[in-house]
C-alpha cells in the first residue's frame, strides 16, 4: 500500500473497558479519557481555476482516448491509493467506496486479522520464552547441587565428576546464550509490532473518519476533494472538488457493452499514475462487467471505456486464477448505469453535501 495522510477532522483517541484502544470523530460518551489527534493539512498550492483547458493545453491530446484520459485522477487515503474519474464539470468525481473507506472491506480485514494472528504468535512465543527460563533455572539449581556434591568424592571420582560438571556448563551457557538470543529476538518484535499497530490503528480511523481526500490530476498536480456520498448498495463513491472547472466524462453518452469489443481500463495500477490498458469484454453478467483489460491495485474507481471514449463502468476488482499478482484472471467493473441512478441527484447540480 502506498500510505500518507489526508487532510483530516479531530480524532479522539480512547481505552474502551478492554482496555483496547479505540478512534473517533466525535468525544466518546460516559467521561472516559480522551487523547486529541490533530493534523494540519499541507499549504494548498495555486491551482488554475479552469483545470479542463489547463490540461488540454497542456497535453494536446491527440486522440479520444488521450483527451479521456484528462479526466481520471489518483485518490489517496492512509491506506492507500486508488482511482477516480471527474463526470462533470464543476469537479464531481466517481470513485470506489472501498478506495475512500477501505476499513469497511476485505483487504483491510485481513490486514487486521494478520495483526491479531501476529499477536498471538507473540503470546505463544513469550510462553514458550518463559518455560525456557523456568527449565534454565532448575537446570543452573541441580547443577550447582552437583558441584556441592563433588566435594564429598575422593580424587579420583572428583576428576570424573569435574570432567562431567564442565561439559554440563558449557551445555547450560549455550542454552543460556540461545535464551538470550530469543528473547532479543522477541523484544524487537513486540516493539516492532506495536509500532506498526499503532501506525495501522491510526491511519485506520484516519481512513475511517476522513471526508477529505488528496487527489492528482493527469500531470501531477494536487487538489483536495470532499466527500459527498457513499452508495449503500454498490461499491461507490462520490467526491467533489469545488471550485473548479474540470475536464470530466460525459454520462450522458454512456457505451453499449458488447462481448468481444475493445475497451480500456485508466487509472493508477501499484501507484503509477496515469496507466491505460487495453483488451476486450468477456461477458457481462450479475450486474458486472468482466474484462480481460489488465486491472492491478490501485485501478480501483478508474473508468473502463470504449474506443470512443464512452464509459462503460467503474474498474472495481480483479478475479484472479492463481494467488498472484498479473495477468490471470478477469477485471470486473460496476455498469455506469449504476453510477447515473447512485448519483444523479447529484449530477443535476442538487446542492446537497452530506454523506448518506
Amino acid at each position: 500500500m502506498f500510505f500518507s495522510l489526508p487532510s483530516m477532522a479531530e480524532i479522539y483517541k480512547y481505552k474502551d473497558a478492554n482496555g483496547k484502544w479505540q478512534f473517533t470523530d466525535k468525544p466518546p460518551k460516559g467521561g472516559l479519557k480522551t487523547e486529541t489527534l490533530n493534523y494540519k493539512g499541507k499549504k494548498k498550492s495555486s491551482v488554475s481555476k479552469n483545470l479542463a483547458e489547463k490540461l488540454t493545453n497542456k497535453f494536446n491530446p491527440a486522440t479520444t482516448i488521450e483527451k479521456t484520459t484528462l479526466a481520471v485522477v489518483s485518490i489517496e487515503t492512509s491506506l492507500g491509493t486508488g482511482s477516480g474519474f471527474f463526470v462533470s464539470n464543476d469537479g464531481y468525481i466517481v470513485t470506489n467506496k472501498h478506495v475512500v473507506r477501505p476499513t469497511e472491506f476485505k483487504a483491510w480485514k485481513k490486514s487486521d486479522k494478520k495483526f491479531d494472528e501476529a499477536k498471538a504468535e507473540i503470546k505463544v512465543a513469550e510462553r514458550e520464552l518463559a518455560e525456557r527460563a523456568e527449565q534454565l533455572k532448575n537446570m543452573e539449581a541441580e547443577l550447582s547441587d552437583y558441584k556441592k556434591d563433588i566435594d564429598r568424592y575422593n580424587d579420583r571420582e572428583k576428576k570424573v565428576a569435574y570432567a562431567e560438571y564442565d561439559i554440563y556448563e558449557k551445555r547450560l551457557n549455550k542454552m543460556k546464550s540461545n535464551y538470550r538470543e530469543r528473547k532479543k529476538w522477541l523484544d524487537s518484535r513486540k516493539r516492532e509490532l506495536s509500532s506498526q499497530d499503532s501506525d495501522f490503528s491510526f491511519k485506520s480511523a484516519s481512513a475511517k473518519f476522513s471526508r477529505q481526500f488528496k487527489v492528482t490530476l493527469k500531470g501531477g498536480t494536487k487538489v483536495t476533494a470532499k466527500l459527498i456520498k457513499l452508495s449503500k448498495e454498490h461499491d461507490l463513491a462520490l467526491i467533489k472538488l469545488d471550485g473548479h472547472i474540470t475536464p470530466f466524462i460525459d454520462l450522458t453518452h454512456i457505451g453499449r457493452v458488447g462481448q468481444g469489443m475493445k475497451v480500456y481500463a485508466m487509472g493508477s495500477p501499484l501507484g503509477l499514475k496515469d496507466f491505460v490498458t487495453s483488451g476486450i469484454i468477456t461477458s457481462k453478467r450479475d450486474n458486472s462487467i468482466y474484462t480481460d483489460t489488465q486491472i492491478l491495485p490501485g485501478n480501483s474507481g478508474g473508468p473502463l471505456v470504449d474506443e470512443e471514449g464512452r464509459v462503460l463502468g467503474v474498474n472495481t476488482q480483479k478475479l484472479m486464477s492463481t494467488a498472484s499478482i498479473g495477468s490471470e484472471g478477469f477485471g470486473i467493473a460496476i455498469p455506469i448505469d449504476n453510477v447515473v441512478k447512485e448519483f444523479s441527484a447529484y449530477l443535476k447540480k442538487q446542492d446537497v453535501d452530506d454523506e448518506d
